[in-house]
């Protein structure tokens, strides 16, 4: 067993689950440009401001909420609810 006062150098990570409730806006800030390293995508939630550093974490992110609006859409059909033809442009897949 470690000794619990002692100090380590090395970050211990383990597997969690939070939930933290926000309420807010997401905001899809763009493609920042950086002198000393890659380009990252940068988006907000909540105000919290999230770095996509490769474009494969920025296309993971997209379908991720390609599915997540299709999914939306699906349950407003199931629960009986006609979107409006605003939101039907927000919330249906293209």
């Amino acid at each position: 067993m470690q000794d619990p006062y002692s100090r380590t150098t090395d970050p211990v990570k383990v597997s969690v689950e939070a939930r933290l409730n926000l309420r807010g806006d997401a905001e899809f800030l763009g493609v920042r440009h950086h002198h000393s390293r890659p380009p990252t995508a940068e988006v907000r939630i909540c105000g919290i401001d999230l770095s996509l550093v490769t474009p494969e974490e920025s296309a993971a992110l997209a379908s991720a909420a390609e599915v997540l609006a299709a999914q939306h859409h699906i349950a407003w059909e199931r629960a009986g609810l006609l979107p409006t033809p605003e939101q039907v442009d927000r919330v249906a897949p293209r």
